[in-house]
């Protein structure tokens, strides 16, 4: 029997019960009214005469029912469907001439249209308060917040698949949008899903405003301001929070996403552990949501596309980080991702006021000063070095093992430890004296200025036809260790030869 169906047979018999003049009508108590569910549920109590363990109840305000779905008690997983209305008389109601609460039922409910009665599924309707039922719906149509008028089309309560606690699903409406929000039974709204509203399909956090804000405040109320954030990602309708661990080098770090739904762990994905060397410097340091200044992000997001020349770029992502070294103070730096609709993309770092903070390097001679200075801040200006290779990495004596080398290398403007280790007291294999180590304080900001120079002096020694300089190392002179402090060694390379090597000491004269 359905739904409309039963509603038609409590018409008849109500109609054909009780004699009245032709002005009489009828009215279908919608269940959302005070103590209305209330009724309803113990009127079926009494009819079943048993204990109520149901497996969901739905509330469909339209037609004014309560259906509830109870499992058979002679067949196995077989699950019927109970139906409760409620009518009265509209112009004797006060007097109760006609209040009729009808109880429909059973209807079997084909296997597949409805969850499995299973023990862990039921729920207790005794232990549920019916009489929240209409500030439940009435809470829900503020939380989802409509532009609209909006009324609850439907009310679920059941338990989730993983057999955890009931849950009410309330199903929100307008002539152009629909909502849902998801209310425990205590009455607290957990969660809504606002994904098919009007103001969903027209987000865009890079426009800035009141979305963002809103939507980066949640985070800071999740975690009560307390949030120690390693990264954030912006994108167009989320906002991605990477949380750090203890520090531990091997710690995953653990994602949550906000958006206009609120606040969820993120566990599409296992995020990777933390790789930095933070023996000398920490990479980055941990921040709060709220000390991010969110309204300036539109402002940033110009400020990129005017300075690499893209007006028409799209913002692909937008990367908020505190880096811990290599400025005065920990600050806060903005990597905005553009990708223009011709032309090479292009991330560029800036700080809150817009300023560009890391430019991409270029074959102009300042690529190797940059990779000095942040080797420099990476590991301090004075570490025990065994080789530099500008713009790729560096070997030097690991501060955590004595005697043994670390291998770094230069990723992004950084440092970290490339996978594998020479050994306790080898470098390349075969063991090293402490005389093959240099101060990295030797290659100073004079011996990076005269690079050019040199190279363009290799260049001419080898004389290998279309040559280029393809690797430029600085180490010490093991042959010679007293006589040549550090020597400059160069790879060049031609299009149809091998790899020819030059080295000169940091006067410039030819070592071999």
């Amino acid at each position: 029997m359905t739904q409309r169906r039963a509603l038609q047979i409590a018409f008849a018999i109500a109609l054909a019960g009780v004699a009245y003049n032709a002005a009489s009508s009828f009215l279908v108590v919608s269940p959302l009214q005070p103590e209305e569910a209330v009724r309803r549920i113990a009127a079926l109590q009494a009819y079943v005469g048993r204990p109520l363990r149901a497996v969901a109840v739905r509330i469909d305000p339209g037609i004014g029912a309560i259906a509830v779905l109870l499992p058979n008690p002679g067949v196995e997983g077989a699950t019927d469907q109970w139906q409760i209305s409620h009518v009265q008389d509209l112009q004797f109601r006060e007097r109760s001439f006609v209040d009729w609460i009808h109880v429909s039922g059973p209807e079997g409910v084909q296997t597949g249209q409805a969850p499995e009665p299973t023990k862990d599924q039921l729920i207790e309707l005794a232990q549920v308060d019916f009489n929240l039922v209409p500030r439940i719906a009435a809470n829900a149509i503020r939380r989802v917040a409509l532009a609209e008028p909006a009324e609850v089309t439907e009310m679920v309560l059941a338990r989730p698949r993983n057999a955890g606690a009931p849950m009410w699903t309330v199903t929100v409406t307008s002539p152009h949008e629909r909502a849902q929000a998801f209310v425990d039974v205590a009455g607290s709204i957990v969660g809504v899903d606002l994904s098919q509203t009007l103001r969903a399909s027209t987000l865009d956090l890079y426009q800035g405003g009141r979305p963002l804000l809103e939507i980066a405040e949640a985070i800071a109320t999740r975690f009560d301001g307390k949030e120690q954030i390693d990264r954030v990602l912006v994108g167009k309708t989320r906002i991605t929070v990477d949380l750090a661990g203890t520090g531990s080098r091997t710690e995953p770090v653990i994602a949550y996403f906000s958006d206009i739904n609120g606040v969820r762990r993120n566990d599409d994905t296992e995020p990777p552990p933390i790789q930095t060397f933070s023996q000398w410097t920490p990479k980055y340091r941990p921040f709060a949501a709220r000390e991010v200044d969110w309204s300036a992000l539109p402002r940033l997001v110009a400020a990129a596309r005017k300075q690499l020349g893209q007006p028409d770029a799209k913002v692909m992502s937008v990367e908020i980080r505190k880096r811990a070294a290599c400025l005065p103070d920990p600050a806060l730096e903005w990597t905005v991702e553009l990708r223009p609709e011709s032309g090479p993309a292009g991330p560029i770092v800036l700080d809150s006021a817009g300023r560009a903070l890391r430019p991409d390097a270029r074959d102009d001679g300042t690529a190797a000063v940059r990779f000095m200075d942040d080797l420099r801040c990476a590991v301090g200006p004075h570490a025990a070095a065994m080789e530099v290779v500008l713009g790729v990495g560096v070997a030097l004596r690991d501060p955590r093992k004595d005697r043994s080398i670390v291998e770094l290398a230069y990723v992004d403007h950084w440092f970290d430890i490339r996978a594998g280790s020479p050994g306790p007291g080898k470098w390349r294999g075969l063991p090293y004296e402490d005389d093959w180590l240099f101060d990295l304080g030797l290659v100073d900001d004079d011996l990076i200025e005269r690079l050019p120079a040199l190279e363009s002096a290799g260049l001419r020694a080898l004389n290998i036809p279309g040559g280029r300089v393809a690797a430029v190392t600085i180490e010490r002179d093991r042959r010679r260790p007293n006589e040549h402090p550090l020597i400059i060694r160069m790879a060049v390379t031609g299009p149809d030869s091998g790899v020819g090597w030059i080295s000169f000491d940091t006067s410039g004269k030819i070592v071999r």
